[in-house]
């Protein structure tokens, strides 16, 4: 409703005498302020003119000027409650039906326009509502109470019910819709719905700039950013001073992770409305995004600070409640919790009638795994409403993280009743819950409703996906995929995902069907082409192999793609080539050891050991601690037989892992060679010492003594034959019998040396050298008739 001239005159009277008596200083300031209302309110209704009204950070830099644009603000919206309230009564005395359709306009008015000064006080009048006028009214109390809450689901069904009153006419219907919009689009499931909500908003008003905002923050979500900035430019054009395009534009750069962009719009946004609640919300965000918060928390503190003073003592408005929820949510994202929990206990000291702070230090202790303080915040707030979705969601999810399953579940079945609506979003919880705990069957029943139930999220099949892998479920996973992609057959990735689990079935060539797919639909990943390469590799063909490998690079000449390609060209021994690719992939990342080694090896084999062993040194000074690296360096030495720089290398790895078996087996093995007997010995016992239940290592020691020439032959043999037998006793092998043997025949014993030739064969029939070794003993003992039984294999590999 518009004010008279009269009422205009009289309230602004008012306003001119509390600029004059006591603030004279800033007088001249606000009656600029005051004469640009009075224009605003000649041409439209007080709720047009507020929001058209610039309130700028100039006049809420001290107290003074706040105070004056408080008491401004209580005078206006007082004026217009007190003119509603007075005509609704004459109108309910002449006709009551009359008075209480034009009560439910008022209210959805003042609804529309988020003015809870106006139609709280509404609703506190005793108007002589008939009975069922009473009990609806009660239904709308409810809503109120929801909206105050930020209780965006369980007001979207009453928020509903409300846009088909018959009492209401079309910029009404049109803002209710816009509001059913900004829930579907941000709190419920399948956001896409909310492009329905719109175009019945546009049918009502189909030029209103609410529309078209709320058809860019549309667009805003499908991250057409573009295109939402055309529409709120154009708005801007036509409205220089629409804060919530401003808004709007602020939000496009930030979900565009384009924040300096994104943080200009909002200040310039409040440059024009400092009361402006969203815009100091989304600044609040962008300060307490990870990329930003370690230099603009202090500017979190400071915004919070201003708001305070600007927001405090506002009637009827839970501004400041919202703003140190969001300050606190901000904190408790980046894991400061005894930052958020200060906010949100002032949030609780400006307001404790709200659930809100309540429910989030439910969760806040919950991420600290303070359950039992969580559970005692969550149960505080069903005190104030034992119905509340929103705490009956954060209170399930709490008893699940305690695996409580079956509290949770009761809790989700009270939640799916009371917002159907929800139910998407409970199902995938619940199964994920599930596939935490590894029940992966559970998990799949629950995970499937959600898909049956939304078909076409992505997402569903997405998480029943994650489930199947966890599960090694390949064939399962196998379907999905191809069910997936009859559905979306214009998604690259999915065709990549179906030929990475074909991969991984050994079913190559249908792999290799589907991963060309994937390229063909998009050319530009070079995860792609290397998963392309990798079953090109499987089925042999190095042509191909290395085109796709080449693609890669080109698409993305990382140093990964490099040495891929570097790798490629090794196997195909082209070792130029490859030590090309190497050398270009160091000069991308110098601080990978793997393809240091990679090059190191391209250059042993174009025989460049000059370069070979520069490049090991260098990875080894790379790699800290010493690790394979250094161990490669030391095969190096042993094999040009540089045995001293070989055990420089591998006790350096004894030294920092001294009870790793390889590096001890390999200094031992070098000191073989050296003919250093007993240094050898000492090591194999050092790994005795480790592994005492190794058969091989007990073997080897047999097999050392015996070749010893250090010492008492006759006590080496001896030990030979203990260790070899130790070796038996802890596995059998025909190894393990064979070498027996040979001590045995070394030692002049030939009965037991037959005895233990025979086992070897027994253990294994087939091994030709075992039989070969039989036959040559037999021959030895001048016993051809018992070598012939021995030679039926391969007579010409028989050695005397």
């Amino acid at each position: 409703m518009k004010f008279s001239e009269e009422e205009i005159t009289q309230l602004l009277a008012k306003s001119y005498y509390k600029a004059a008596i006591t603030n004279k200083e800033n007088f001249s300031l606000f009656v600029s302020m005051i004469e640009e209302l009075r224009s605003l309110l000649v041409q439209d209704s007080l709720y047009h003119a507020w929001t058209k009204l610039k309130i700028t950070n100039e006049l809420s830099d001290n107290t003074a000027k706040i105070d004056f644009l408080k008491s401004l603000e209580v005078d206006c919206f007082t004026l217009l409650t007190t003119s509603t309230i007075s005509m609704l009564q004459k109108e309910f005395a002449d006709d009551n039906s009359r008075g209480y359709k034009l009560f439910i306009q008022s209210y959805v008015t003042a609804l529309n326009y988020k003015r809870p000064d106006v139609y709280l006080n509404i609703f506190r009048y005793d108007f002589p509502f008939s009975v069922q006028q009473k009990e609806e009214v009660k239904g709308w109390e409810k809503l109120n109470r929801y909206i105050m809450e930020g209780r965006n689901v369980e007001s979207f069904s009453l928020l509903e019910k409300l846009t088909h009153h018959t009492a209401l006419l079309p910029e009404h219907i049109c803002g209710l819709k816009l509001s059913l919009a900004r829930i579907q689009l941000y709190y419920i499931p399948d956001f896409k719905q909310a492009v329905v909500y719109i175009d019945e908003a546009a049918k009502q008003i189909p030029d209103s700039t609410a529309v078209k905002l709320m058809h860019a923050n549309y667009n805003i979500k499908l991250q057409k950013f573009e295109f939402a900035r055309i529409i709120l430019l154009d708005i801007l054009v036509k409205d220089p001073y629409n804060v919530r395009a401003y808004l709007g534009l602020g939000n496009s750069y930030f979900d565009e992770g384009k924040l300096e962009a994104a943080e200009k719009w909002y200040l310039d946004g409040l440059q024009i409305n400092v009361f402006f609640v969203d815009l100091i919300k989304k600044l609040i965000t962008l300060y307490g995004s990870t990329s930003l918060f370690s230099v603009k928390k202090n500017e979190i503190h400071e915004l919070v600070q201003k708001s305070a003073a600007v927001h405090e003592g506002r009637k009827d408005s839970n501004a400041l409640y919202i703003i140190y929820c969001k300050a606190a949510d901000m904190f408790m994202f980046q894991k400061d919790y005894e930052t958020a929990e200060t906010y949100f206990q002032k949030a609780l000291a400006s307001d404790h009638s709200y659930p809100y702070a309540y429910i989030r230090m439910g969760t806040l202790n919950a991420e600290k795994e303070n359950y039992q303080q969580a559970n005692q915040w969550l149960e505080d707030a069903l005190l104030m409403d034992e119905d509340n979705y929103e705490v009956l969601w954060e209170y399930g999810k709490l008893h699940g993280s305690m695996k409580n399953m079956d509290k949770a579940l009761a809790v989700f079945n009270k939640c799916i009743s009371l917002q159907p609506i929800m139910k998407t979003r409970i199902y995938t919880h619940i199964g994920l819950l599930y596939n935490a705990e590894n029940k992966y069957d559970e998990a799949i029943a629950w995970l499937q409703k959600s898909k049956d139930a939304e078909p076409d999220e992505k997402q569903h099949y997405n998480n029943l996906l994650e489930v199947y892998a966890a599960q090694n479920n390949l064939s399962a996973e196998e379907e999905l995929l191809k069910e997936a992609s009859n559905k979306w057959p214009d998604d690259a990735g999915i065709f990549n995902d179906l030929a990475v689990n074909l991969f991984s079935q050994d079913k190559f060539e249908e792999a290799l069907v589907v991963a060309l797919k994937a390229v063909e639909l998009n050319d530009s990943q070079d995860i792609f082409y290397r998963n392309l390469a990798s079953i090109y590799r499987k089925l042999g063909n190095k042509t191909e192999l290395i085109k796709a490998l080449k693609r890669a690079y080109e698409i993305n000449p990382s140093a990964r793609n490099c040495n891929n390609l570097g790798v490629a060209h090794f196997n195909n021994e082209q070792y130029e080539e490859a030590i090309f690719f190497y050398k270009e992939a160091l000069e991308k990342d110098n601080s990978n050891v793997i393809m240091y080694g990679n090059l190191a090896i391209a250059y042993e084999r174009m025989g460049d050991d000059t370069n070979a062993e520069l490049i090991w040194k260098e990875s080894c000074e790379l790699e800290q601690p010493a690790g394979n690296m250094m161990f490669h360096l030391g095969n190096f030495y042993a094999a040009r037989s540089r045995y001293d720089e070989a055990l420089e290398c591998y006790k350096k790895l004894s030294d920092e892992k001294n009870e790793n078996i390889s590096y001890l087996l390999k200094i031992a093995d070098i000191y073989k060679k050296k003919g250093e007997w007993l240094k050898a010995l000492e090591y194999y016992q050092q790994i005795i010492m480790l592994t005492p239940e190794d058969a091989n290592i007990h073997l080897m020691t047999g097999e050392l003594y015996l070749e010893m020439k250090d010492g008492d032959r006759s006590a080496n043999i001896e030990k030979a034959i203990l260790h070899t037998k130790n070796a038996i006793d802890i596995k059998a092998t025909g190894n393990g019998y064979l070498n027996l043997a040979m001590a045995y025949l070394k030692n002049g014993d030939e009965t037991n040396s037959e005895k233990y030739f025979l086992l070897a064969t027994e253990t294994e029939p087939e091994n030709k050298n075992f039989r070969n070794a039989v036959a040559s003993f037999y021959l030895q003992q001048h016993k051809p008739e018992r070598a012939s039984e021995f030679l039926d294999f391969n007579k010409d590999e028989l050695t005397v």
